[in-house]
């Protein structure tokens, strides 16, 4: 029986909380894989992320388990989110990017009251 989460969400949520965080060997180990990123930032693409977090698992079964998943909801709950940085009009071309939120996201409710 497959897991309900697959084996590379906990890593990659692990992974943004130590960019929000600021861990300079994270920081290290992703800049050598070429990604650009600084505290509380990692800009990326589908493709560059999956080589980099699971090149084992097929790439479209990557995009099914990262869609599936609950990472934005995840990283939501320590003030961050990955959001489209670049949009090129394709998920596999488009520019990602790990970001805080500048102060708490009120629900809809909430800005109501």
């Amino acid at each position: 029986m497959a897991s309900s989460s697959p084996s590379f969400l906990p890593r990659l949520t692990d992974t943004c909380l130590r960019v929000m965080a600021g861990d300079a060997d994270t920081l290290s180990a992703l800049r050598s894989h070429g990604f650009e990123c600084d505290v509380a930032h990692w800009a990326f693409t589908l493709p560059a992320l999956h080589a980099w977090l699971c090149p084992a698992l097929r790439y479209p079964a990557f995009l099914k388990a990262l869609y599936g998943g609950t990472l934005n909801q995840d990283l939501a709950a320590h003030g961050a989110e990955i959001v489209v940085g670049v949009d090129r009009g394709k998920v596999d071309v488009n520019g990602y990017r790990l970001q805080a939120w500048r102060t708490p996201q009120a629900s809809s409710e909430d800005a109501v009251r």
